[in-house]
């Protein structure tokens, strides 16, 4: 069995980059020893630029955006700065559905349409800051709509009429109830 590495980190003055070599990016043991060592480059380097490059990924562990986010918190903590680059569709989905892809800037793989991006965030921002039972019946929505199939504005506006009528019809049934 020969070893695979899970990362390879390039050097320069005031930036790493990290480039994960792995599709699957679930395994804890592995995922931890990175995260740690990329934690330790933080601290030992305040003020560095760390880019993350996520060409080779296709899938993300709810593991790794736990790790993901403490990275983060040292990075702030170190006045540092995080970009994510290179990301595909598939794990920017799974950012959004776990409500954090609006606390990183993130630079696509493909092209999305600014449309979807712009809406895909105003997803998420809606869903982070409105009651848990809105939040889930918007996350269903979007999984109903197949919000990572959108290709055309009309299905995007159709989809954004659906969740203003879905938001309506909460406030219609809260004054009725108060």
């Amino acid at each position: 069995m020969s070893f695979k590495p899970l990362i390879d980190v390039h050097y320069s003055e005031h930036m790493t980059r990290c480039e994960f070599l792995d599709e699957m990016l679930s395994s804890q043991t592995e995922l931890s020893v990175a995260f740690r060592y990329l934690i330790g480059r933080v601290k030992m380097h305040p003020e560095v630029e760390l880019v993350l490059d996520f060409r080779n990924v296709n899938y993300v562990s709810a593991y790794f955006v736990g790790q993901l986010m403490e990275l983060r918190h040292h990075i702030i903590t170190h006045k540092g700065s995080l970009r994510l680059i290179q990301m595909n569709r598939q794990v920017f989905e799974i950012l959004l559905v776990s409500r954090v892809n609006h606390c990183f800037d993130i630079d696509f793989k493909e092209d999305f349409g600014m449309q979807y991006v712009q809406f895909a965030h105003h997803v998420s921002h809606e869903a982070h800051r409105t009651p848990e039972g809105w939040a889930t019946r918007l996350r269903t929505m979007i999984t109903e709509s197949n919000l990572f199939d959108l290709s055309s504005p009309g299905k995007i506006a159709q989809l954004q009429k659906q969740i203003s009528k879905k938001r309506s019809d909460d406030h219609e049934s809260e004054r009725r109830v108060g």
